[in-house]
């Protein structure tokens, strides 16, 4: 975990092993709730990153209504990526088919961030969305599993946003605009069960054969996927 008071379920996916013995690299791919509350302090430790690109999952109207905060002002390359279609699909009744939904209704948007983050000049990245967990936790299930990460290093991983969630939920209950929307949100959508990305990526690997195959199908060329290795391991 990056402790920032203002993005409290912001971490690096450095240190994972994959199922070749092999590391991901620390310092390259962080992932993060939304950025847009981060106080002085958390600006000057981010600097510390020299975080070279953001990648936004929210909607535009979701980015728009919560704004870039400080970072606006950073040198940093900014992408909003959408992947924020999943409400088109029938309702979920558990997380991990709200998180294939997501597949099934915007392969583009996440094969789009995938893309970015093949790109060598791209990196540090940082990726995130509005908690930090669903949107953001499917992207990093991907890119996890596509390089050889362990799957059980990937449900570990997840389940890391649950001290993030509680603080952000906490903070969200006092808020007069999102108390009743969170009231009303079941709450099996709100919590991190390791069991969820792995059922998740059961179900990619039912639905595309896995997520190479998916990749590939949603419009990334091979060299791409080799890249994602190449950077990250």
């Amino acid at each position: 975990m990056v402790r920032l008071d203002g993005a409290p379920n912001f971490r690096d996916l450095g240190g994972l092993p994959t199922v070749d013995g092999r590391r991901t690299r620390p310092g390259r791919l962080y992932r993060s709730d939304s950025l847009h509350r981060l106080t002085d302090e958390d600006l000057r430790l981010v600097r510390t990153l020299g975080i070279s690109t953001l990648i936004d999952l929210q909607a535009p109207e979701e980015a728009a209504r919560v704004g870039r905060g400080p970072l606006q002002a950073e040198p940093i390359g900014y992408h909003n990526v959408s992947v924020n279609r999943s409400l088109e699909q029938p309702p979920a009744t558990t997380l991990a088919e709200r998180y294939l939904a997501y597949l099934l209704s915007d392969s583009a948007g996440f094969a789009a961030a995938l893309a970015l983050m093949a790109e060598a000049q791209r990196y540090p990245v940082v990726f995130h969305c509005f908690f930090g967990k669903d949107r953001t936790g499917v992207l990093a299930a991907l890119v996890l599993d596509l390089v050889g990460v362990e799957r059980a290093a990937i449900a570990e991983d997840y389940v890391a946003s649950g001290p993030g969630m509680a603080l952000i939920l906490e903070r969200l209950r006092a808020d007069p605009v999102y108390a009743e929307t969170i009231e009303r949100t079941p709450p099996f959508l709100l919590d991190t069960p390791a069991q969820a990305i792995g059922e998740f990526l059961e179900l990619v690997d039912e639905e595309f054969g896995g997520t190479r195959p998916w990749a590939l199908r949603s419009g990334l060329a091979d060299d791409q996927l080799a890249a994602l290795t190449d950077l990250f391991l």
